[in-house]
């Protein structure tokens, strides 16, 4: 009977360099498998700069590149749940979202959640306004 899981916060000092950022994203996820762990946290916006300025040039859609696609294959690799926030574009919708993605030991989105401010209902300009 197991009582209990491990969960690994992945610190990473992100930088504006994508390639750099989802390398050692996947390094830190290898490292947490190794040390036991179920799930690996990823950082909010993990793939570069984080700002809204800088959304638009991070977007993706979910699993086909980018943090998204990093994270199913990370996941499926470690044989664990790995989540992390992305800037998610939906074509649908024709916006996007600032979303934290969960991929399951086999690599399949096994759940995801848009962030929405309270400051939009308050009147205060955040990135809400903007995505």
């Amino acid at each position: 009977l197991r009582r209990g899981y491990r969960v690994a916060a992945i610190q990473l000092n992100v930088t504006s360099d994508p390639v750099d950022n989802l390398r050692r994203a996947a390094r830190g996820v290898a490292v947490a498998a190794s040390e036991g762990a179920l799930i690996a946290a990823l950082p909010e916006c993990f793939v570069g700069s984080y700002g809204v300025k800088h959304f638009e040039k991070w977007a993706e859609k979910l699993g086909e590149f980018g943090g998204s696609a990093l994270m199913s294959a990370a996941a499926k690799d470690a044989g664990i749940y790995v989540c992390g926030g992305v800037i998610e574009a939906d074509e649908e919708a024709g916006c996007m979202f600032n979303t934290i993605a969960v991929y399951g030991p086999d690599g399949a989105l096994a759940a995801k959640y848009r962030k929405v401010h309270l400051s939009r209902v308050m009147g205060i300009t955040s990135e809400s306004d903007v995505l």
